[in-house]
């Protein structure tokens, strides 16, 4: 593919995808966070490099299931760990699906997700639920520490709730990789990434090029399984890459292409085009942006919802957090994801919570008069100061 029509450089609004599809196990050990960084994601059992905590990262939203609504000019991220908690908790605790009053939408894609355990590696995650009573703590601890030695014991808020809330758990967990067969070159002067909003950010970068001595063996380890063409000479509209054709049993997709509504059905588009696609045009130069981060989020929609189970009632969600660490270099490509889900019924005796994210009047008056001077229902947000 000549240097002028490379994948990228006459796409307008579009979006990066990259998925980890997995079929089968590759087991990497979740070392200690402060260990040295290696030189490449696959130098390294897994989780050996060390990124920066945030409980945010910049124009991207992280989102609790992947059928979802694209938000314009974000970035998107999903892990299935908090899906798999999400799963615990239903089959193995509440024993059904889980409906919670104010966030019945959210609520509706986690139960009915298609996603769970079936898509990761064996050995390449832990998962399990139950009651704090029953001594799931430190289950959980104890057979975490025997699969993934290297991990941090986990801990719960729910071993400290009062004992009269009588608080359930769902932990996950998930430490998979992938290596390239063939390391890419790291290219020295990175590469301006254009946002949506055509923004430009000079970004490091990896890939090859057709000058270079192992190009060939670099473009032959690179498959791209769908390609569509648009009418400018040149130019490509869509472009679908499995970045190590030979990586077993993970599987590294990028794909360029114009967001559909939710990222479910972006991921859709994207498999789909590449199972129907038999060509495979030879690449002479490529160019993948590095990412190192780590992230730790609360779900708030789904924290402080109650459940309309009749037996569980009273219980609410306290606590909805996923934390995730993400490496993609010219060595391969490394997620460690782990998420906690925890209920427990209101405490009587606690101090009252007061959260009005719902419908609410409100009204002035002065103190000893029959009538306000002021009054006001609130029904939607468009009336709100945004955040």
């Amino acid at each position: 593919m000549p240097a002028e029509s490379r994948p990228g450089s006459n796409v307008g609004v579009c979006v990066l995808v990259a998925a980890l599809l997995a079929s089968g196990g590759w087991l990497a050990y979740y070392a200690a966070r402060k260990s040295p960084q290696p030189e490449t994601a696959a130098d390294k059992p897994l989780g050996a490099f060390q990124a920066e905590a945030k409980s945010a990262l910049p124009g991207c939203v992280i989102v609790p299931a992947l059928n979802t609504a694209m938000p314009v000019g974000k970035s998107v991220m999903w892990c299935s760990s908090f899906q798999i908690a999400w799963n615990k908790m239903k089959n193995d605790v509440i024993k059904e699906p889980i409906a919670l009053i104010g966030a019945e939408e959210v609520a509706a894609a986690l139960n009915n997700a298609p996603q769970g355990e079936q898509d990761l590696p064996a050995g390449s995650y832990y998962a399990a639920a139950g009651a704090i009573k029953d001594g799931i703590a430190e289950t959980i601890r104890k057979e975490m520490a025997q699969r993934f030695p290297g991990a941090r014991p986990p801990t719960f808020l729910s071993e400290k709730a009062a004992p009269q809330t009588e608080p359930f758990l769902a932990y996950a967990f998930l430490a998979v990789g992938m290596k390239f067969t063939k390391l890419f070159d790291d290219q020295p002067d990175g590469i301006n990434f254009r946002d949506s909003a055509n923004k430009e950010t000079r970004v490091k970068a990896f890939g090859f090029s057709a000058h270079r001595p192992n190009s060939e063996e670099l473009a032959e380890q690179t498959h791209v399984l769908w390609l569509k063409n648009s009418q400018s000479p040149g130019g490509v509209d869509e472009v679908v890459v499995d970045v190590c054709r030979d990586s077993q049993p993970v599987q590294l997709v990028l794909a360029i292409l114009k967001p559909k509504p939710t990222l479910a059905e972006t991921v859709k588009y994207v498999q789909d085009r590449a199972a129907g696609s038999s060509s495979d045009p030879k690449l002479e130069i490529l160019r993948i942006p590095n990412m190192l981060w780590r992230v730790d989020h609360h779900f708030s929609e789904l924290e402080g919802r109650y459940l309309q189970k009749p037996t569980f009632r009273s219980y609410f969600i306290f606590n909805a957090e996923q934390d995730t660490e993400f490496r993609l270099d010219r060595g391969g490509a490394q997620v460690i994801s782990e998420a906690r889900l925890e209920i427990k019924a209101a405490d009587k005796n606690a101090p009252l919570e007061l959260i009005f994210d719902r419908p609410f009047l409100l009204y002035m008056k002065k103190r000893d008069a029959a009538q306000p001077f002021f009054v006001m229902w609130v029904d939607n947000a468009g009336v709100l100061t945004a955040k």
